[in-house]
């Protein structure tokens, strides 16, 4: 079973890595700037890398990563919080930030990208590209 390119889609939408040759990130505050990423940048590297992982992954590796990208999409689009409690006991918490953080942290793992990151961070440091990988926090 391979992943459909709306699930791949997916999943470079929540490691926040652009999936295209060529493609303008808004950048600043207000989003009003743009940096262009293309084949040389360090972001186009952990493109690579990551469609790579994806094609190598295990079938149940996929179904975990595709139950993550389904609960993405159905949390994304909600902007609410509730948060409820009675005379003072505490009631239930519900923040689709936090899930979709707890999402993100466990994609960016079943992925590998942190290591990913090392490893373009080490080429780069020996001169075979420019810069650090300022993406995933």
């Amino acid at each position: 079973m391979a992943l459909s390119e709306t699930q791949i889609d997916t999943v470079f939408e929540i490691l926040e890595v652009p999936r295209s040759n060529s493609v303008d990130m808004p950048v600043g505050n207000m989003g009003i700037t743009g940096q262009t990423y293309t084949e040389g940048n360090s972001e186009f590297k952990l493109q690579l890398k990551i469609e790579s992982r994806l094609t190598a992954l295990s079938s149940a590796q996929e179904t975990r990563l595709i139950a993550y990208g389904d609960q993405w999409e159905a949390i994304g689009t909600q902007v609410y919080t509730l948060d409820g409690g009675t005379g003072g006991i505490d009631g239930v918490a519900y923040n689709p930030a936090d899930e979709l953080n707890r999402i993100q942290q466990r994609v960016k793992r079943l992925v590998g990208v942190f290591a990913m990151i090392e490893e373009i961070e080490m080429e780069n440091s020996k001169g075979m590209g420019g810069g650090f990988v300022p993406v995933l926090n």
